[in-house]
């Protein structure tokens, strides 16, 4: 393990989800005894269940899909590892209970395999989940759970705007997006804009779908905060840069999008998102009559 924790801190190892698994696998897995597998995967739940070792805890993104390493591609081991999980999901401390409910959103087979009084305990604490005093967020990684997702979707709509920028620092669930551009949208001032992006959008780069994004350019031509804001160019473009081709803003979007910043005379300053749309094939549409100053 002393390898492994060096390894996950360093910069040499991988971030995306299924070079992990092929590198945990290569690393970690072969040829290595079955008993040593099964140590190695209870300290990969113990740190998402318990949050030790300290300097893990930034790392839930690299800890899980080397956990899933082990579910996949050790499949003679898992059976062992997963009661191991199950034992210590089942004797749990009640303030790492926020923690086991986000384990099982990674994890969903867990659930029925533990005792029923743990799964109450679980229940209850997402039911008398209080809002306001809410400090550890990953609990809203339930919302995926069928029996976690009514309570904790009421939840996410109770945040204010200070706890739902929290929240997707934590983790930028899909379920958060509808709070964070309704907020981005509603924008109050130049400032109050950019930081909105930097905080409630930018996380969600590489993450939208092509409906996302045009919801994204709506709220941006919907307030003047918005589309005027100096840094707003540069902040779309730099999501706009990490979607998919299949993933981009729609034609009309576009379209949309292109008519009201010929009409506020901002084409200039947004010359590098035009390129960019029409990088796929994109032709900018007729201009409508510019409004008068």
């Amino acid at each position: 393990m002393d390898i492994y924790d060096v390894d996950v801190q360093s910069t040499g190892f991988p971030t995306t989800y299924e070079r992990i698994l092929d590198y945990v696998e290569q690393r970690y897995l072969a040829r290595v005894r079955a008993q040593n597998v099964r140590n190695f995967g209870t300290v990969l739940a113990k740190s998402l269940l318990k949050g030790v070792p300290a300097q893990w805890e930034p790392l839930h993104r690299k800890i899980i899909p080397s956990l899933v390493a082990i579910r996949e591609r050790a499949t003679d081991t898992w059976p062992s590892v997963f009661m191991a999980i199950i034992q210590l999901i089942d004797n749990l401390e009640p303030a790492n209970r926020p923690r086991a409910v986000a384990f099982i959103a990674a994890f969903p087979d867990i659930w029925p395999g533990l005792q029923e009084p743990t799964r109450t305990a679980l229940q209850q604490t997402i039911e008398n989940a209080d809002p306001a005093g809410l400090t550890d967020y990953r609990i809203l990684a339930g919302v995926t759970v069928a029996q976690f997702r009514p309570r904790l979707l009421s939840l996410i709509a109770e945040l204010n705007r200070t706890q739902i920028a929290a929240a997707i620092a934590s983790q930028p669930l899909a379920e958060l997006w509808p709070r964070a551009i309704r907020e981005y949208q509603s924008s109050g001032s130049w400032r109050g804009s950019e930081a909105n992006f930097g905080e409630l959008i930018t996380p969600f780069a590489g993450r939208l779908n092509s409906q996302q994004l045009d919801e994204l350019l709506d709220a941006i031509i919907d307030n003047g905060q918005n589309w005027d804001a100096a840094e707003t160019d540069t902040l779309l473009h730099g999501v706009l840069r990490n979607a998919v081709p299949v993933d981009q803003p729609s034609p009309e979007a576009r379209n949309r999008f292109y008519q009201h910043i010929q009409r506020m005379r901002r084409a200039a300053k947004y010359e590098e998102v035009l390129a960019l749309f029409q990088s796929d094939g994109w032709v900018p549409p007729p201009q409508d009559q510019l409004v008068e100053d």
